[in-house]
């Protein structure tokens, strides 16, 4: 499921089984990056809120069966989302994963991650990011993350600033 723009997005105790289509084996022509379970993309939310967030994904749940799709919930360059009390159970790479480093504003709050695999250390793949094993991979560090779970992954939370923007613009919250 991919979300991207202006579009409203307000999910809430939804499955997404066996959704993804990239795998946890390295990024080829045909193994294609951000064919994620559930990906908010470049996503900015509609011009006219009156909710603090600009997007929501609550109570939901993702599960990827053998073999696990790449990433369950994927925040790419979206800001003042609201990840709360979703569970994601059998993902590659990462379970809940901010792609660029300049994610601002997104809170993350009582999730549960479990049985995320993956391989290598974080520099064996030159030009990828989380496909080690965690349960949560954030790239930048301007989001809350509170009351999360991780269960039988490779890693439970990891900061990975490596390559992230060190200045950019993002969306003010008014």
């Amino acid at each position: 499921s991919y979300f991207t723009e202006r579009a409203d997005v307000v999910i809430e105790n939804a499955a997404f089984l066996d959704m993804g289509r990239t795998t946890g084996a390295p990024l080829s022509t045909s193994n294609i990056k951000g064919r994620y379970a559930v990906h908010f993309h470049h996503l900015m939310g509609p011009s006219d809120v009156s909710n603090p967030y600009q997007f929501s994904l609550q109570g939901c749940v993702v599960w990827s069966q053998a073999p696990a799709s790449r990433w369950g919930i994927t925040v790419h360059h979206s800001h003042y989302g609201l990840i709360q009390r979703n569970v994601v159970v059998c993902a590659a790479g990462g379970g809940i994963v901010t792609e660029d480093g300049n994610e601002t504003g997104n809170v993350f709050d009582g999730n549960y991650v479990a049985n995320i695999t993956g391989e290598g250390r974080p520099d064996a793949r030159p030009n990828e990011i989380a496909f080690e094993g965690s349960a949560y991979w954030f790239r930048g560090g301007n989001n809350t993350v509170l009351n999360n779970h991780a269960y039988s992954s490779k890693d439970g939370f990891v900061y990975y600033p490596r390559f992230a923007p060190t200045s950019f613009k993002y969306p003010s919250q008014s």
